[in-house]
C-alpha cells in the first residue's frame, strides 16, 4: 500500500509497530467461506443434474458455472494469502517485507471478485429473461435488456481498473516510485464500484416481484419463490456492509489490511448467497 496517501495526522496516531507478537485475526474467515461455499456447491450440483436430466440446460447455468469457478478462485486465494502476507494484522504491524507480496495478492483478489460478483449478476438477469421475459409487461423486458447491457460494462469496466490500477501495471507493488507511472487510489476505485454494485444488485433483487405477485400460481409457490428471490436482500445487504468497510479502511483509519478482513468476509457471504438464490 501507498503511506504518501495518508494523511501525516493519521500516521502519527498510530502505534509504534509490533512484529514480534501483534494481534492477529482468527480463522473465522477460512471457517465461513468453507461452509458457505459447500452449502453453494451443494445448491449448484443439484441445480445442474435436474437441469440435466431436463435437457434445459441454459445461458444462466454456464454463467453461474463460471461465477461459481471465479468465486472458488477468490476464496483460495484469500484463504491462502490474508495470512501469508500478512492481511490479519493491522498495517503498521506489517514488516516491510510483505508488502510488495501483500500487494500482488490484491489484483487477482480485486479481479477475481469484480468478476464473479459480475457473472452472478449475468446469470440472474438471463434467468429472469427466460422466466420473465416471455409476459406480457413490456418494460420487464426493456428493464432486464437495460440491466443486461449495465452490467456487462460494468464487468469490463470494474475488472480492467481492479487490474490495471497503476501504469505499468508494476508500480502497484514496487516499494520505489517508478518515474512516470501513473496509479488511482484503491479507495476511491473500491468505494465507487461497491456502490455501484449495490444499486444494481438492489434493482436486480426487486425486478421480479411486481411480475411474480401477478403470475397465477398456487399460494405455496409464490411464497416460495419470493423467499428464493428475496436472497437477493441477504446478498445487497452483505454487499453494503462491504462497502462500509470499504470506506471505513482506505478513508477513515486506512488501517487497509485490518479492515480487509470483515470487508473479505462479507464478499464470500455476498457471492456465495448469490449463488444459492440462483439456484
Amino acid at each position: 500500500m501507498s503511506l504518501s496517501i495518508i494523511p501525516l495526522k493519521v500516521l502519527e496516531s498510530w502505534p509504534a509497530p509490533n512484529y514480534k507478537d501483534p494481534p492477529e485475526r482468527g480463522d473465522e474467515l477460512v471457517i465461513i467461506s468453507a461452509i458457505l461455499s459447500g452449502i453453494a456447491c451443494a445448491f449448484l450440483i443439484l441445480r445442474l443434474y435436474t437441469r440435466a436430466i431436463k435437457r434445459t440446460f441454459g445461458l444462466d447455468d454456464a454463467l453461474i458455472v463460471i461465477a461459481w469457478i471465479t468465486t472458488m478462485g477468490l476464496i483460495a486465494v484469500i484463504d491462502y494469502a490474508y495470512k501469508r502476507w500478512r492481511f490479519n494484522r493491522h498495517v503498521w504491524d506489517i514488516e516491510q517485507k510483505y508488502w510488495t507480496g501483500a500487494a500482488k495478492f490484491a489484483i487477482p483478489a480485486k479481479a477475481l471478485f469484480s468478476a464473479a460478483s459480475g457473472f452472478v449478476r449475468a446469470s440472474i438477469l438471463i434467468l429472469y429473461l427466460r422466466i420473465l421475459g416471455r409476459s406480457n409487461v413490456k418494460w420487464i423486458r426493456w428493464a432486464l435488456h437495460f440491466c443486461i447491457v449495465v452490467n456487462v460494462l460494468a464487468l469490463i469496466v470494474v475488472f480492467f481498473m481492479s487490474v490495471f490500477t497503476c501504469i505499468p501495471l508494476r508500480a502497484y507493488w514496487t516499494l520505489i516510485p517508478i518515474p512516470g507511472a501513473k496509479c488511482l487510489y484503491d479507495g476511491y476505485v473500491g468505494l465507487a464500484a461497491s456502490i455501484f454494485n449495490n444499486i444494481l444488485d438492489l434493482v436486480v433483487t426487486i425486478l421480479p416481484f411486481p411480475i411474480v405477485s401477478k403470475l397465477n400460481l398456487p399460494s405455496k409457490n409464490r411464497i416460495a419463490l419470493f423467499f428464493l428471490f428475496g436472497l437477493g436482500f441477504v446478498a445487497t445487504a452483505a454487499g453494503c456492509v462491504r462497502t462500509y468497510y470499504v470506506w471505513y479502511g482506505f478513508f477513515v483509519s486506512y488501517d487497509q489490511t485490518w479492515n480487509c478482513y470483515p470487508l473479505l468476509i462479507t464478499a464470500a457471504v455476498e457471492l456465495n448467497i448469490g449463488i444459492v438464490s440462483k439456484d
